[in-house]
Formats: C-alpha cells, structure tokens, sequence
C-alpha cells in the first residue's frame, strides 16, 4: 500500500494520475458529481457543504461555471428520483 504525503500527492500522483487528459478530466467530474450527491444525500444542506464544494472544484481546476453546472444537474437528478 502506498502513502501519500499530501492531499495534493493523493489527488494527482494516485486518483488523477492520467496520461490522457481527457480522461483525467473526467475522473474530476465524476469526483464532483459524487461529492455534491453526497451532500444532497445527507438531507440537512447547509451553506458549509456549498463552502467545500467550490474550493474542491477549483482544486480541480474546474471554472465557477462549469462547477455550478454540476451542481445543478446533480439537483436535477436529485429531485427526480
């Protein structure tokens, strides 16, 4: 098993360690897409998951609108079901 110094090592040298950046990239939107499902699934939302969420996508070098996006079609999805 491998130990990773840094959340930044475990995201980039483990999870999202990807030739192709294609599919690098959409191993990071899946990971967003989890996350904020995650929260909607908790059923007590709050501002502090919002807060969290955002730096994560920054983290993943999403732009603001491309993070919202997510969030709004993982509501969609959400509300659906």
């Amino acid at each position: 098993m491998r130990f990773y110094k840094s959340c930044d090592d475990l995201l980039y040298e483990g999870l999202f360690k990807e030739e192709n950046p294609e599919k690098r990239r959409l191993k990071a939107r899946l990971c967003l897409c989890a996350s904020w499902s995650l929260a909607l699934s908790n059923k007590d939302f709050y501002e502090d998951q919002l807060k969290l969420h955002d730096p994560m996508g920054k983290v993943l070098k999403f732009e603001p609108d491309e993070i919202n996006e997510i969030r709004r079609l993982i509501h969609l999805n959400y509300q659906a079901g």
